[in-house]
């Protein structure tokens, strides 16, 4: 058995990890990061293996995030339930 590699509380307004990727993309501030977000407090954040997580600025949030996606090139997109997809670009 291989134990999660981060847990966090539901403090906060956190309840649920939406599961995104490694970045591979053209932004060398993000490339070999894991990026996901958190459901309920529609937090997007990264993670660099062996290091804790950076909750991202992002301009615009994005609501209720349900998914990740990932572009050809290494590009992420994010998936909204209510219906939009947002690509993730440098400011």
């Amino acid at each position: 058995m291989t134990f999660p590699f981060q847990t966090y509380s539901h403090s906060n307004g956190n309840c649920a990890i939406v599961g995104g990727y490694m970045y591979r993309g053209t932004i060398s501030a993000l490339y070999g990061k894991y990026l996901y977000a958190d459901y309920c407090s529609e937090t997007i954040w990264s993670r660099q293996p062996g290091h804790s997580p950076v909750k991202m600025n992002i301009s615009g949030q994005v609501p209720e995030i349900e998914s990740f996606g990932e572009g050809n090139q290494g590009g992420i997109y994010i998936v909204s339930l209510e219906g939009s997809i947002w690509h993730l670009t440098a400011a």
